[in-house]
């Protein structure tokens, strides 16, 4: 339930947020300029505050059912859950993997990059698939944007990790979730 309601608040978020500067650029997945600065922040917490294999997949994939009719995570299709369970799916093994190393959070911002890498190349290949409008835009400036969005969702993961580490764990209600 926890997943399900952190997977609709970035939903909103990256909806209301990513609208603005597609409408703004006329460039698909530029929105997620704003978005990956916010959304890598909140679901790193709620990742951290599950701490369960599967919790990016599960998220991910209630967050790409969400998108399915709008223009969050690039044109509206259906598409956008196998690249949402791609995403998640790499971002619960990276965490995985570096937690057997103890170095959990590397996994988090490694994950965090990848997710954005991911994400990007996965919308990109279905535009192409699919033949969607705007593909020429996005594939003229894709790797810039794919330096930019791992670099953004690198940080953005730590400013989560931050977060988490120096305020949200100390919360009541997260020590009474977690236990």
């Amino acid at each position: 339930m926890f997943l399900g309601a952190m997977a609709a608040i970035c939903f909103v978020l990256a909806w209301v947020l990513g609208t603005a500067v597609n409408a703004a650029t006329g460039i698909p997945l530029t929105g997620g300029i704003l978005n990956g600065l916010i959304l890598g922040v909140v679901l790193t917490i709620a990742l951290k505050v599950v701490d369960k294999f599967w919790a990016a997949t599960i998220l991910w994939l209630i967050f790409g059912i969400l998108a399915i009719p709008s223009t969050t995570l690039g044109p509206p299709g259906i598409y956008k859950i196998p690249v949402a369970l791609i995403v998640g799916f790499v971002w619960d093994i990276s965490i995985l993997f570096f937690k057997r190393m103890d170095k959990e959070n590397l996994g988090y911002v490694i994950g965090g990059a990848s997710m954005s890498i991911t994400s990007m190349l996965g919308v990109l290949g279905f535009m192409i698939l699919l033949g969607l409008p705007g593909v020429e835009k996005l594939q003229s400036l894709i790797l810039y944007l794919l330096i930019f969005y791992a670099i953004l969702g690198a940080i953005s993961v730590y400013l989560g990790i931050i977060l988490y580490q120096r305020k949200i764990q100390y919360l009541d209600s997260i020590q009474h979730f977690k236990s």
